[in-house]
């Protein structure tokens, strides 16, 4: 049975994360912080559990706090003989990805992502980012061809129904103004300081990727679906490659998943702290995917036993 392991981006971090995994299977998360805080110098532990909300969303700490609690939970599906296929990451989910599939070291990933958030950080040019859901897959498509007479970019096609788009305050305040008044469309501007995956993001670009060059990349063991492209690879260049244009290009999630189905996949592991992706999982409306959550120990064993139960059904 064909499995796919998804890792979660931003926003998936919460007060509380990786807690009752750590308190539950002590072995590996102490192990998983330890090595988190010895590579970055931060109580990583400390800020997952307890916060501050206004500190562990920070851009800098949040993306390493996601990425070791998805390690961790990946480590710990591993243990229990769950592997993947195939992987594939939300935005900083990529970097999960990549660590799972054997791409970087955690500790050298840990410093790319603290790295990648602080770049962000210092970008000058301020912007915003508005997701835009609807009732049906064509009038999304009429909103993305829209958004160009507004002077917008699509961040992110996460679903059929639902995109985010990134820009100048002023402009995403001009298009969700607009996109409030078409009947069955729904907008929400999101809390952030900076307009991801866009051209706003050009002035970190160069010196990000001078930096990610300087790390040990391996080819990886499971193929990954890279986010820019939403093609699957085993290749050093391609991922390198987007990494880059990650920065300032869209997160094809939509075509992602797409992609998943044409490798006749079973079943999908969200690997992290969130159900974001396993819940746009709904709107897809093609052959049934099984898909599983892991965000707390509750729904992580839930998982693994319904995906064991339908393993020894099918030999």
């Amino acid at each position: 049975m064909s499995k796919a392991f998804i890792f979660p981006g931003q926003g998936s971090q919460h007060i509380g994360m990786a807690k009752d995994f750590y308190k539950q299977f002590p072995s590996i998360f102490t192990t998983i912080f330890e090595e988190a805080e010895d590579a970055l110098g931060v109580p990583l532990k400390k800020l997952c559990f307890f916060g501050p909300n206004e500190t562990l969303t920070s851009t800098d700490i949040a993306q390493p706090a996601i990425l070791t609690t998805s390690v961790g939970v990946y480590k710990l599906l591993e243990s229990e003989g769950v592997t993947p296929d195939y992987v594939a990451g939300h935005s900083i989910g990529q970097f999960s990805a990549l660590v799972a599939a054997g791409s970087y070291q955690f500790s050298d990933a840990l410093k790319i992502v603290h790295q990648r958030g602080k770049s962000m950080a210092r970008v000058k040019r301020k912007g915003t980012m508005l997701a835009v859901v609807g009732s049906k897959e064509e009038q999304i498509l009429e909103v993305i061809d829209k958004s160009f007479d507004f002077n917008v970019e699509l961040a992110a096609h996460n679903s059929p129904l639902q995109i985010v788009f990134s820009g100048e305050v002023d402009l995403i305040v001009k298009f969700k103004e607009y996109m409030d008044s078409i009947p069955g469309i729904k907008t929400k501007l999101l809390n952030v300081s900076q307009g991801f995956h866009s051209k706003l993001m050009e002035e970190m670009e160069s010196g990000f990727y001078d930096y990610v060059s300087g790390f040990s990349l391996n080819e990886p063991e499971i193929p990954i679906i890279l986010n820019c492209d939403s093609k699957l690879t085993w290749k050093k260049a391609a991922i390198l490659e987007d990494i880059r244009l990650q920065c300032t290009q869209p997160v094809l999630w939509k075509q992602t998943i797409e992609s998943l189905h044409s490798f006749d996949i079973q079943e999908i592991f969200e690997v992290g702290p969130s159900k974001t992706l396993s819940g746009l999982m709904r709107s897809f409306g093609k052959k049934a995917i099984t898909t599983y959550s892991t965000e707390s120990v509750m729904s992580y064993k839930k998982s693994v036993k319904k995906s064991s139960k339908t393993f020894m059904k099918e030999y």
